[in-house]
């Protein structure tokens, strides 16, 4: 990730991350205050194709697109990711009770978490924990593009357990 786009990236985490905290532990401060613009004023918002926060690998192979709006602790947060071929893409783990639920539109997607991967092909869906290291990769000659909707499950009870998986 170029260092603007690390220190969008950083911000946005750091205020979901806060505003999650403040949430769960049920102690929300006057101290956790957002400026006017980061704050949804409407329930009713349209993102533009080509607008919205951009986050890039330093080669440009890896793209992801905001699509959803900045500031909504509590809805999932959704993306547009695109994939150059060859590109290989390692994540790190993502704050505990984190998923992450793909969906194909292009091209193939191998994605990986430790012992599990699964090629998906357009169309092809997949709902896996996040809060372990994970892996994109594109092994195919042509741009790779996904919906990425990344969700949080702060309590431990709901979440899901680690293993294997299945498939439909």
């Amino acid at each position: 990730r170029t260092t603007g786009n690390w220190e969008a990236w950083s911000t946005i985490f750091s205020i979901r991350l806060r505003w999650s905290t403040s949430v769960v532990s049920g102690k929300r401060s006057s101290r956790l205050s957002f400026r006017g613009s980061m704050i949804l004023k409407t329930s009713f918002v349209v993102r533009r194709a080509g607008h919205g926060r951009l986050i890039a690998s330093s080669d440009n192979g890896f793209r992801s697109r905001a699509l959803s709006p900045l500031g909504q602790a509590e809805s999932p947060e959704v993306y547009a990711i695109a994939l150059a071929p060859g590109c290989v893409e390692d994540a790190h783990a993502h704050a505990p009770g984190t998923y992450e639920h793909l969906v194909v539109t292009s091209g193939r997607l191998v994605v990986s978490t430790g012992a599990d991967a699964s090629t998906l092909e357009p169309g092809d869906s997949l709902f896996f924990r996040a809060d372990v290291p994970h892996r994109y990769e594109n092994p195919g000659d042509t741009e790779t593009t996904a919906h990425l909707v990344m969700s949080y499950c702060a309590d431990p009870r709901l979440r899901l357990g680690s293993g294997s998986g299945t498939q439909e």
